[in-house]
């Protein structure tokens, strides 16, 4: 009995982390729309306003399987470098197309107009024998 309970722990607690995920992501899409203005869809806004599960104890035992879990802090930086490179990729683009006399799209230049977020601290390596000398 013990060994088929095992799975469907595993099965709720990707759900629930599966569900983790897409309340961030619709956090992400009501921030980007309240700054670029574009209307954000009742149903995405009630996803985001959702209380988030938390993090199961389970996935991080079996990380072998799925890989390591990563902290909400990691996951923010990761967001906020996503979001600079699309900003940066959107000056690019506007850039571009000023130059070859081409119209840009209003939301490219709403977002090629944004403040770039702080760029993240490097990560750290571990330091060798020689570089600690």
């Amino acid at each position: 009995m013990r060994s088929q309970e095992a799975p469907r722990e595993m099965v709720r607690t990707q759900a629930r982390n599966r569900v983790r995920r897409e309340i961030l992501a619709a956090r992400v899409t009501v921030a980007f729309n309240e700054e670029l203005k574009p209307e954000t869809p009742p149903p995405v806004r009630r996803l985001a306003d959702m209380d988030l599960p938390p993090v199961s104890e389970v996935l991080r035992r079996h990380d072998r399987w799925h890989g390591p879990q990563v902290p909400d802090q990691a996951t923010e930086s990761q967001a906020l470098e996503k979001l600079r490179r699309k900003i940066l990729a959107a000056r690019v683009t506007a850039s571009f197309n000023e130059a070859l006399k081409r119209d840009t799209s209003s939301t490219v230049k709403r977002l090629a107009g944004l403040e770039l977020p702080d760029e993240p601290p490097p990560e750290s390596s571990p330091q060798t024998v020689s570089e600690s000398v």
